[in-house]
């Protein structure tokens, strides 16, 4: 770690810098390991679309955005 030039370069300086980044650094990794979930999201069933796709149709149907009605503008 570099201390710097005049009175930031004292060897207590440098030691409590360097403690500290251990400590950030075993924070961060500890951190990053508990929220570690790959086993819980990376495993999805895939996708039912049945259902979403009868219900889109019942409302495109009920709004019939589909038939051409005259005089209606888009």
């Amino acid at each position: 770690i570099f201390g710097g030039k005049g009175p930031n370069h004292t060897h207590q300086l440098i030691f409590k810098r360097s403690i500290l980044l251990e400590i950030y650094r075993a924070m961060q990794e500890t951190i990053e390991s508990n929220f570690a979930l790959t086993h819980r999201t990376i495993r999805h069933s895939k996708p039912r679309m049945t259902n979403t796709l009868r219900n889109l149709g019942t409302i495109v149907s009920a709004l019939e955005s589909t038939i051409i009605k005259p005089g209606r503008q888009s």
